[in-house]
């Protein structure tokens, strides 16, 4: 059975959806299996079918503008931008291998 991968989710969440849908679900998190989106993304190379990638680990600073650092503005580039695009580099040839993969 074909899956989806859900970067940024619990397995709650996972478990909900595959209630709700006749899909299969697979959660990463760093609260719940340490997946490093900066760096190790190796627990993602034993995954078959694949046939989506939800990605939403999403950060935000909540702090007047004017008080943000650059590093505050860098580390939300890191997890939200270039952490995505590890994720699809990793996983892009398993999405290909699917007949209409999605990504969100």
């Amino acid at each position: 059975m074909s899956k989806t991968v859900l970067i940024g989710a619990s397995s709650a969440i996972a478990k909900s959806l595959e209630e709700i849908s006749e899909k299969k679900f697979v959660s990463f998190s760093r609260s719940e299996n340490n997946l490093d989106i900066m760096g190790d993304l190796n627990e993602l190379d034993n995954l078959e079918d694949i046939n989506g990638l939800v990605y939403f680990p999403g950060t935000i600073n909540l702090k007047p503008f004017t008080m943000l650092k650059d590093q505050d503005f860098q580390s939300d580039l890191d997890i939200n931008f270039l952490g995505a695009v590890k994720v699809v580099k990793k996983l892009i040839n398993k999405l290909k291998d699917a007949n209409g993969a999605s990504v969100v």
